[in-house]
Order: structure tokens, then sequence, then C-alpha cells
């Protein structure tokens, strides 16, 4: 069953992500950001503002839980609405709508409303407008079209008075939440005509006041009140200007704050993100005191509680740089963390993941028990084709792609989402392009992909319950594919990845359904054995290629930290040299080797950094001994190996990588590109990848404790006695 309840779960006891920067953050700014361009605005021929409004219909955010609304206040309490604005049909002005953009999606009651912001103009061509239009939604079939031909139109006019001195205004960007029975829509109100001046408080915002009303069986909005909102700045948002809602919905929060996505502008022109809430101990609204989201524009919120009591906010946003960024608030939705989450930057706006996008879709829901998060954004197949909407559901960990959902005729652009609360069905409205430029709105039912959304999230679960009750013996709730996976209880906070048993047609399948891994090298150089393959020759091994799948990339998190965890046994000392067991590749021109671990002649373990320069070898290893070894980064620019409980000191790695590159793929089990005459002879099993660098107590302790022997194939040679508890070079044993 699916529903909008938070889950309940314990909470972690740390915290690895702190409000101020780090390393990390400087990482996450090696994408190369374009500055962003000037949005272009048609002026009004007259100072007035339009907004248009459709007489069958509604508004657009999420429905408020009754427990939530009781905490919260209207915030027209005690203010009086403008006198100024009437309303008036939009074809005495001689305009016509010509677009339909910024969608969005509402629930009230039983009733769900598509909303979006109307761009018109005169018939003569002579001057534009824009405003709101929506529309009461009951999908017939699979879908439905919204176009601008087929909405009965009304307009508000503000006349332009000492009252309000508006100026001339365009860009709106419809921000929408639900309390009670009443729809608030929050409206941006730029002046063309004057220019707005940092730290003056002059943002002159709109907020609308509606309810469902049924005339004659066609149910609309009736607005109620208009009013002018000039939130009050903290800290760094105070010199902000052009201060605008994100589009999509707003969030109702259990302590009755009613919080807003916004953007704005530095006094340098570069875009930002923030929020705005109305507080009803305060009775006013504020600005978050930080802003986040550099070169980011058209935030879209969800509402975030892994752990009771621990309610938040995530915002998602397209960036300069090519990318979806995704952060985090702290509690409560009162401000905003400068580092993204761990899927931050999976989504890329273009097929070349360059330049600006658009707005995405989202929505949160509980799926078996668990919170996990849904989100549409466009696909291209090419530079210059068509937009395909796609489907995700991720848990702030692992991603899958559910798939295409928008019509293959269509060429998709920015996107809404909204799970009905009782019915449970899942609704997406997005903009379709055509081909003259303009823009008509397509709403789609997307119910049957919940049994597909249900199945991963099953799996996920499944998995992480094997994992954390794991013992001798014990494979949890799976069984199957993951027996002989683990001895002892295997940590799952950040787990996104493992390959194991399910290997078929040269794929090595990634069991939480994420990135699959591709095997190199002729059939007769590989085995599969329980739980993994063994690789036997020159250019046998296996490439997960975690940079490499194009506009969208699960696992970009590595670029700021990971763990890699395989268990192994080599089974042939090398005849001499070394051979590669594990390592990573960047995406440069000389795919470059950035770390790795081999194993060499004279039976040591080798740590291989950037460049091959200064490697360093340490404890030997034994013919036929199953080791679990991994590679560790983190994000103060420096990297760990390990060997079963052996652990080496931060090496630092070329950081300056990262300026215009990315990680490639790891390799595993052999590396095809290393030149060897007779190649290596291992086992590989239990590969698995964490989206963080995990403590010495995790790796060194909970994961080592969990390894499974693998079988021997006979040995080869005498083994050689390991050592202790002493160092070797820069490495050193854990007790």
């Amino acid at each position: 069953m699916l529903s909008r309840v938070a889950a309940v779960k314990a909470p972690r006891t740390h915290n690895r992500r702190g409000v101020t920067g780090s390393s990390e953050r400087r990482r996450e700014g090696r994408e190369s950001e374009r500055q962003r361009p000037h949005m272009s605005r048609r002026l009004f021929p007259s100072a007035v503002l339009f907004l248009l409004v459709v007489m069958c219909c509604g508004s657009g955010a999420a429905a408020a839980d009754g427990s939530i609304t009781r905490n919260a206040i209207d915030p027209f309490t005690g203010k009086t609405p403008i006198s100024f604005a009437n309303w008036k049909e939009l074809k005495e002005d001689g305009r016509e709508i010509t677009s339909l953009r910024v969608p969005g999606l509402v629930e009230v009651g039983d009733d769900v409303f598509a909303v979006a912001e109307a761009q018109c103009g005169e018939r003569n061509g002579a001057g534009s407008c824009a405003g709101i239009v929506s529309k009461h939604l009951n999908i017939s079939g699979d879908s439905m079209d919204i176009l601008t031909s087929d909405i009965s139109l009304f307009c508000m006019q503000l006349r332009d008075t000492a009252a309000n001195n508006f100026g001339t205004t365009e860009l709106l960007r419809p921000t929408t939440l639900v309390l009670g029975d009443s729809v608030y829509m929050l409206l941006g109100n730029q002046s063309r005509t004057t220019p707005q001046v940092g730290g003056t408080n002059e943002r002159c915002l709109l907020l609308l006041k509606g309810t469902v009303s049924d005339e004659g069986g066609k149910k609309k909005i009736k607005w109620n009140g208009t009013l002018v909102v000039k939130p009050q700045g903290i800290g760094a948002s105070v010199s902000l200007t052009e201060l605008i809602g994100g589009g999509g919905s707003g969030a109702v929060m259990r302590d009755g704050a009613l919080v807003f996505p916004m953007q704005a502008k530095k006094s340098d022109g570069t875009s930002v993100l923030l929020s705005m809430s109305f507080d009803p101990s305060k009775n006013k609204w504020e600005l978050s005191s930080e802003a986040t989201g550099k070169g980011c524009r058209d935030p879209t919120l969800v509402k975030w509680e892994k752990y009771e009591g621990d309610e938040r906010l995530f915002m998602m946003a397209h960036c300069a740089g090519g990318y979806y960024d995704v952060y985090r608030s702290t509690p409560h939705g009162a401000n905003w963390y400068k580092l993204g989450e761990p899927i931050n930057r999976v989504w890329g706006n273009t097929h070349d993941r360059k330049g600006h996008g658009v707005q995405s879709g989202s929505a949160t829901v509980i799926v078996e028990e668990k919170e996990v998060m849904l989100i549409t954004a466009p696909v291209y197949p090419n530079d210059n084709g068509k937009g395909r909407l796609h489907l995700w559901v991720t848990d702030n960990a692992r991603v899958y792609d559910v798939g295409p959902v928008s019509r293959e005729k269509d060429d998709a652009a920015a996107s809404s989402l909204l799970m009905k609360s009782e019915n449970k069905e899942l609704i997406s409205l997005y903009e379709n392009k055509k081909s003259d430029g303009a823009y008509s709105l397509v709403a789609l039912r997307l119910t049957e992909k919940l049994e597909r959304i249900k199945e991963v999230v099953k799996t996920w679960a499944a998995l992480d319950s094997s994992f954390e009750s794991c013992s001798s013996g014990s494979s949890g709730t799976v069984e199957l594919r993951t027996k002989g996976m683990c001895n002892g209880r295997v940590p799952t906070d950040g787990l996104v990845g493992f390959l194991s048993g399910n290997f078929s047609d040269n794929t090595w399948r990634d069991e939480y359904l994420g990135v699959n891994a591709k095997v190199h090298g002729p059939a007769e150089k590989r085995r599969e054995v329980p739980n993994g393959l063994t690789f036997k020759g020159s250019g046998a091994g296996a490439v997960w290629p975690v940079g490499e799948m194009g506009q969208t990339v699960p696992y970009y998190v590595a670029n700021n930290k990971f763990t890699l965890v395989a268990t192994v046994s080599i089974h042939e000392v090398p005849e001499s040299g070394s051979i590669p067991l594990m390592g990573v590749r960047m995406n440069d021109t000389d795919s470059t080797v950035l770390f790795g671990l081999s194993y060499t002649h004279g039976k040591k373990w080798l740590a291989i950094p950037e460049g091959a320069g200064d490697a360093e070898d340490f404890v030997e290893w034994e013919p036929n001994k199953t080791y679990q070894v991994g590679l560790r980064m983190n994000d103060s620019e420096c990297w760990i190996a390990f060997v079963d409980r052996v652990e080496s000191d931060c090496e630092e790695y070329n950081a300056n990588l990262f300026d215009s590159h990315r990680i490639s793929h790891f390799y595993i089990g052999g590396d095809g590109k290393h030149q060897s005459a007779t190649g290596g002879h291992v086992t590989v099993t239990n590969v698995m990848l964490y989206n963080e660098k995990l403590s010495e107590a995790e790796v060194l302790y909970y994961l080592h404790a969990s390894k499974v022997n693998i079988p021997s194939l006979g040995v080869e040679e005498q083994p050689t006695e390991q050592a202790a508890t002493r160092h070797f070079g820069c490495f050193r044993v854990k007790q």
C-alpha cells in the first residue's frame, strides 16, 4: 500500500553532514557552470497584471494532513486583502493564450486540479502578458490534453494606482499549497519599470486564496482574496533580489509552518535557491537565512521524514552545470544545508549534461513501510531530440528508472507529480512543446506504474533485511541468490550497489537494480561460482560503469565519496610484476587510474596511486586464501585501501582531475586496459558499493566479520605466514 504518511524508524546515531561547507562542496562546484542568462520578458502595453483563471477548475499543491492543519493558521488572518483587484474576461482585451507553462497539481478533497502559468498575447501581436490557468482533472483514459483553446478564461486586473505601484509584471511561476479546504497560490510580481534594490525589501509577491466551488456540475476555484507579501530577509537572504516562487507545490509542516520553494539573485546576478516560510507563532513571512544551489533555478519541494519527528524538506532544481541538484533542509524546513544529498546530480538536464533544464516533478510516498521519492524529468535521445518524460523511484540512496511515461509523440519538458491520498492514484502533468515553440499541457494517470515501484522497493527492503539480520548459515528473508552472501550483520546505510550471483550474457547484475557491471574477455576466461565469478587470463575482468550512463548517472556520488568492497581469492602467483585487482579510472583522454589495488609476483598487496607513482606494497597474500579488500574515498581529497583488517593511511590523489573530468568506472577482478601477457587468476564475490566513506568500525569489524570464505581451487604454492600486528610501509594492522 502507498500513502503519504511518513515512515517511523529508529534514528541514526550520527550525521555526516554539516550546514556549512567542506571540501566536498569544492568538488561539487567543479562542474563547469555557465552564468545564468537573463530571462527574456516582454513588456505589457499598459501597467497592469493579468491573472488568467479557468472557470471550471482548480489550483496546485498537495493536500494537508488534518493533524497538521490544526497547528497552522490562515496567513490571511489579521490582514486586509488588497481592494483594487477586479475580474474581467480575457477576450475583452483582445488577447489569447499562446502557451501553458510551469505545471502544477493540487488535491482538494477528492478533486485534483491542474494549474499552470499562461502566456498570452494580443491577437495583433502588439503586446503580451502572463497569468495563471487551472483546470479540474477528469482523466477518462490514460492521458488528457489541456490545450490553450480548450479553456474559458477570466482575467484579474490589478490597477496601477498609488496604492500598489506595481508597474509592469510578467513572470509569475505559480506555486501552490492546500490548507484545509483553501488553496493558496504564490505569484511572482517582478516590476519591469522599477528594478529591485538589494536590502530594501522590495519583494512584491502576491498570495491568492481560493476555495473550490461547484457551479452547474463544473468545479472551479473561486478566488476570495489577494495579499501583497513582503517577506523579511535574514542573514544572507537580506541582499537578494528578484525573489520568485519555484513552481509546483509548497509544504505544510507539522508545526503549522507554511513553506514555499523560492529562487532569487545575488548581487552578481547569480541565481540561488532558498525558501519562504510563514511561522504561525510569529504570524509573518520570513526567508531562510541560507541560500544554496548556485546557478540553480525552478526549485520544487517534497516533504521527507525518514525517522519519527525528523521532518525535513528536499528541494530539487536544475542548474547551470547541466544537472539537477538536490538539497535537504534542517529540521522543520527552517534552513538549508549547503551540501547536496546522495542523489545530487544523478539527473542531467540534457543529453550531454550541459546547460539549464526544466522543472522536475516529485512526490514522496510510503511503499511497504519504506519512504521513497518519485521523480519525473525528461530524457533526451540526443542533443536535438524530443524529451521523453521518465519516472524514477529513489530512497535517497538507490535510484531506479521505472521507464518512460510521456506519450512517444510528445516533446515533454517541465513536469509535476501528485499521489492522491484516497485511491492511491498517481498523476503526472507535463509541458508538451509544439513545433512552433508554444506549449500545451498533458495530464497522465500513472497508477499502473505503482506495481513495478512496489516490486523494486520490496527488493531493496528484502536485501536490507537480509544483510542486517545475517548470521552464519542464514540469509535473512532473501534466499536463492543471496545465500552465502554474509556471515554476520552487514551495514546497509548507504549501500547502493551489490554484485553477487546474478550473471548472464556478459552482464553482472546489480541486486539493488541500479547499474549493472559488464564482464570482459572470452567466455573461457571466466567461470561462474556461488555469489561471483572467477577470472583467468589477460583481459578478463569486470567493469562497473558508475559514470558512463549518459544523461542519468545513478552513482554520481562516487565522484565525492564511496566505499567499494569485494571478497576475493587469488589462485595463482603472477609470473612477474603485478596484476590489477580493483581500481578507479577517470573519463579523461588517458583513462587515468585514480587509485587501485594490485597483487604482485612477490605475493604482496600493492596500493596504486594516480600515475602509478610511489606505489606502496604492504601485507603479503597467500594463494587460495579468502580476503575482503576495498577502496574508500572521502571528501577531503584522499583515499584508503584495506585488506581484511589492514588499512592504509589516507593517501592524497590528484584532485585537479575533477576540474573537468569525472570517474568513468570501477574495474574489478582485472583491468582490461592493463597490458599483461598472462593476466591473473582470481575469484571475486559479493562486491558492495556504498555512497559514503564507511567508518573504520564499519569496515574493519562489521564487514570483516561478515566475510564468507571462497572455496579453494587447490593450493598452488606453500602459503606464506600472514603478518600479525605490525606496520607495513604506510599501512597499519587493526587488531
